[in-house]
C-alpha cells in the first residue's frame, strides 16, 4: 500500500504544551484504494484536517490491485459516511 494523496489544511496554530486529540475514520473503501480522514482538536477547537488516499500496488508491475479480501472485509466494518 502506499500513500497516493495527502491534503493537510491548517485552522489554528499550536504551541508546545498543547493537548491535542486526532481522530481518524475511513470514509471511503474502493476497489484498489482507501480515503482516511484525521481531524486535530485542541478541547472544543478543530486545529487542523488530514486527509490521505491510499492505494494497494503490486509491488512487481507497480499497478493497483485490490486488497486482500480478508483485509477488506476487516476494513469494511469501519467505514463511515463521508
Amino acid at each position: 500500500m502506499v500513500v497516493a494523496e495527502s491534503n493537510l489544511r491548517f485552522l489554528l496554530p499550536c504551541r508546545p504544551g498543547d493537548k491535542l486529540v486526532i481522530t481518524g475514520l475511513l470514509v471511503r473503501l474502493g476497489t484498489t484504494s482507501m480515503m482516511l480522514r484525521f481531524q486535530m482538536h485542541r478541547g472544543d477547537e478543530l486545529v487542523a484536517e488530514v486527509s490521505n488516499r491510499y492505494v494497494w500496488v503490486d509491488s512487481e508491475a507497480k499497478k493497483p490491485i485490490a486488497p486482500p479480501e480478508d483485509v477488506r472485509q476487516a476494513l469494511a466494518t469501519y467505514e463511515v459516511a463521508a
